[in-house]
């Protein structure tokens, strides 16, 4: 521990006078990091290992947090909380700091998304922005979401600057920044946003951007800019209604193990992947719910469950990945999707309607484009998240011409060259391959 440094020996001897073994055990747990990988050999070495580790990275707030949560009674030493306030403890020269203009306008930016206007929305979007985190518990937890927008925008961006990175390479900041990239697209907010990566160390690998400028594949930034700014993107409006009727066949599924997406391809049949569903067994824990979504006022709208029928029709291919099963309890005003033998080309439009991390329906639409299509695979540059897997993958008509499988850095078939991008089995292999192996199953389906 620092010599001289009565605030440090205090907190040291606070932990030491209101946690046993255990209590420090599940502080650690609540903190990220695990209390056997600490040095020393008793509860007092622990606990100063504890308190040191967490001071050299800017994390005693953190700690004081949590201790005020379960030990609301304990005094805690004075102004450790106030970085401001605590000349005794200055920031690691390695934390995360944006210059003040940055950090201002990024408040700006958060304070004014739809999203933050109550705490409810704030909750979903958070949950929404770390979802596939590890760190996700360890980060939410520690941020009070109460409060009025920029405050709440000003502690979220702070907390996040010293909570560091949630995986080797990848600061949270830099997590939060690219979902708000993913919801702009393009404008000057969001060249804002992509000079911070120019400017802060917010990640370390490509992979770990998950925003519009992300899924760019090889194409180079003139490219991509001239796709979503100097193109005209105007639409007949029946868009919006293709996509809403088309949102109420998508299904998030909750398997005994994991979660992910799914679409109604007859009144009675959903498709998904293989790696979401790869037998019939596993197919009957599972619950179907139809309509897990935000309405306009960011209410939650009651869902309905379908389960898998026992000793249904079921299939499945894993080299395609995909699975259909035979649903009970399907809302009866639901209409299926429409499976198109389409063949999509480079750089034609997609949208996929997904449940990413298992949260809220949501659809990624307009800025997508195909990469790369042959007869069985199709690349796109889209946005997604995991739980998004067995989406369907739709055309301007919102017909399926695709089935959403993964994304990453990937190899394009019939070169040698790994793009970061997104990927689904063409629509025309899977109507080939259910006619072939799952006629009673084919004839269910409607087909264009």
């Amino acid at each position: 521990m620092p010599e001289n440094n009565d605030l440090l020996v205090a907190i040291h001897a606070l932990l030491v006078q209101h946690f046993n073994e255990a209590e420090l055990k599940d502080l650690c747990f609540k903190l990220g990091f695990t209390y056997e990988d600490l040095g020393g050999s008793g509860r007092s070495d622990k606990a100063r290992e504890m308190v040191t580790y967490l001071y050299r990275h800017g994390r005693l707030p953190d700690l004081q947090r949590v201790v005020q949560q379960v030990r609301p009674k304990a005094v805690w030493p004075s102004r450790v909380g106030d970085a401001d306030a605590n000349p005794a403890m200055p920031a690691p020269a390695n934390r995360l700091q944006l210059s003040q203009p940055d950090f201002d306008q990024l408040t700006t930016l958060l304070a004014g998304m739809p999203e933050f206007r109550t705490v409810g929305g704030r909750v979903d979007f958070l949950d929404d922005v770390f979802a596939g985190s590890a760190r996700k518990t360890d980060v939410l937890s520690l941020i009070n979401l109460d409060g009025n927008p920029r405050g709440v925008a000003v502690r979220v961006i702070t907390r996040l600057m010293q909570f560091g990175q949630d995986e080797p390479g990848q600061e949270t900041l830099g997590v939060l920044i690219n979902k708000l990239l993913s919801y702009l697209g393009s404008g000057p907010d969001a060249e804002f946003l992509r000079g911070l990566f120019s400017r802060y160390p917010l990640t370390g690998t490509p992979a770990s951007v998950r925003g519009v400028v992300a899924w760019r594949g090889h194409e180079s930034p003139a490219d991509v800019q001239e796709k979503i700014i100097g193109e005209n993107t105007l639409r007949d409006v029946r868009i919006l209604e293709l996509a809403w009727q088309a949102s109420q066949a998508v299904v998030r599924i909750v398997t005994a193990e994991n979660l992910g997406s799914g679409f109604l391809v007859a009144p009675n049949l959903i498709m998904t992947n293989h790696h979401v569903i790869g037998s019939q067994s596993a197919a009957q824990p599972c619950a179907f719910q139809f309509n897990y979504q935000l309405d306009r006022l960011l209410k939650p709208m009651p869902v309905q469950v379908a389960r898998a029928k026992p000793d249904g029709l079921f299939y499945t291919n894993a080299d395609l990945d995909m699975t259909v099963v035979e649903l009970l309890d399907v809302p009866p005003d639901v209409t299926p999707l429409t499976l198109a033998r389409l063949r999509v080309k480079k750089d034609d439009r997609v949208n996929i309607i997904q449940h990413p991390g298992g949260h809220y329906k949501k659809i990624s639409m307009q800025n997508n484009f195909v990469a790369f299509a042959d007869a069985r695979v199709i690349h796109y540059l889209t946005s997604t998240e995991p739980g998004s897997s067995g989406s369907p993958v739709l055309n301007n008509d919102f017909l399926v011409v695709g089935l959403h499988h993964s994304g990453g850095m990937l190899l394009e078939p019939g070169s040698e060259q790994k793009y970061l991008r997104n990927a689904g089995s063409s629509i025309i292999a899977v109507l080939d391959d259910l006619q072939a192996n799952a006629v009673e199953i084919y004839t269910r389906l409607r087909i264009q």
